[in-house]
């Protein structure tokens, strides 16, 4: 199941200009997902972590 939240860009660039420190955060996060997922880190037990991990992925 995917989950998100949208917002109409006007909207959301209104509030972000507003909010600063929202706006550093919201590009945080985006920021380290994109990151993850470049780098084939996508799983979210293996964050902040530079062991493998030894859980199996149940895709295969």
């Amino acid at each position: 199941t995917t989950r998100y939240v949208a917002w109409p860009k006007g909207v959301l660039a209104t509030l972000l200009k507003r909010n600063p420190t929202m706006d550093v955060a919201v590009q945080s996060v985006l920021s380290t997902d994109l990151i993850q997922k470049l780098s084939g880190n996508s799983n979210p037990d293996q964050k902040n972590s530079k062991e493998p991990s030894t859980q199996e992925s149940a895709s295969g």
